[in-house]
């Protein structure tokens, strides 16, 4: 019987390193499996790019790819996906952060298990983050409403009008306060499997017939944050089923290389509030969009 070819897609950015260790981690536990790895180097600058394409050039496993710029993270990956949709007949595709170790041995074999047990179009292992003890899978059981939305973008502007004044009081808690330990959401039990809910943005697995239908993996329209629920919406449109999995378990160095590229804690929180007001707008355009065709198949319906 011929061997299920999985993908893997690694965005790097800056950090040679994890981006490294994420990669070997990969190649050196799935030997024997019929992998293919796509690293996309997202416009580093820092010549990493041409640092790992010249320490796999050897492995035909591994192949380097580099952006002329940092595209972000959906368009960033989505060269990935491009590139071994294009070349490979593949059966999955792992989409996951450069700050993401997969160490658990028989985690492809799960991954085509819970394959032909569910039918799946999207896939999410157990997140976790040892520097925050979290749990981060699955991200949210029930999407964010339209309010809920439209309330966050309130919030967020208000705070980038005055942002100097938000830092400083935040940084005034912090000292004062200490840092709070992440607790995990009470409501959401990560040993247990569930359907249609919104997957953390750390590690995505994609069925062959989502990589079929879909030729691209994410929303191109935003820069950085709000993918998951993006990604929710789309799939909803196509009544695509996401799945969450804690058969599943991957480890998640969180943050490292949005740290390395802004150390700055004043620049790196101005750049998540811009990007994040940015992809709010890109996830009220797509529920618009979705609420006028639902409403023009009700009429239809109706007539």
């Amino acid at each position: 019987m011929e061997k299920k070819l999985y993908g893997f897609v690694v965005l790097h950015y800056l950090d040679l390193e994890m981006t490294k260790k994420c990669v070997d981690s990969i190649v050196s536990n799935y030997r024997e499996y019929n992998i293919q790895v796509a690293i996309v180097d997202n416009g580093s600058g820092n010549n990493s790019g041409e640092r790992l394409r010249d320490l796999y050039k050897d492995n035909e496993k591994v192949t380097v790819l580099i952006n002329k710029e940092n595209m972000g993270f959906a368009r960033g990956n989505n060269t990935g996906y491009h590139y071994l949709r294009k070349y490979y007949n593949l059966d999955y595709i792992v989409i996951l952060n450069n700050d993401v170790i997969i160490n658990q041995r028989n985690f492809l074999e799960k991954v085509d298990e819970i394959y032909f047990r569910i039918g799946y179009d999207v896939l999410g292992p157990d997140i976790y983050c040892p520097f925050t003890e979290k749990h981060q899978n699955p991200s949210r059981l029930i999407p964010l409403t339209k309010e809920d939305v439209k309330e966050l973008y309130e919030i967020l502007d208000e705070r980038i009008k005055h942002y100097n004044k938000y830092y400083l009081k935040k940084v005034i808690l912090t000292f004062t306060e200490g840092k709070k330990k992440n607790v995990n959401n009470q409501f959401i039990d990560y040993t247990k499997e569930y359907k249609d809910i919104v997957l953390h943005g750390a590690c995505y697995i994609f069925s062959k017939k989502f990589i079929e239908i879909c030729d691209t993996a994410f929303n191109p329209d935003t820069f950085l944050y709000l993918e998951e629920e993006i990604l929710y919406l789309e799939c909803k449109r196509r009544n695509f089923c996401m799945v969450y999995s804690p058969e599943l378990c991957v480890k998640h160095y969180e943050d490292v290389s949005t740290k390395k590229a802004f150390r700055s804690d004043y620049k790196r929180g101005k750049m998540k509030i811009k990007n994040q007001l940015h992809s709010i707008r890109v996830l009220l355009n797509l529920m618009d969009s979705l609420e006028k065709k639902n409403d023009q198949n009700l009429k239809l319906v109706m007539q």
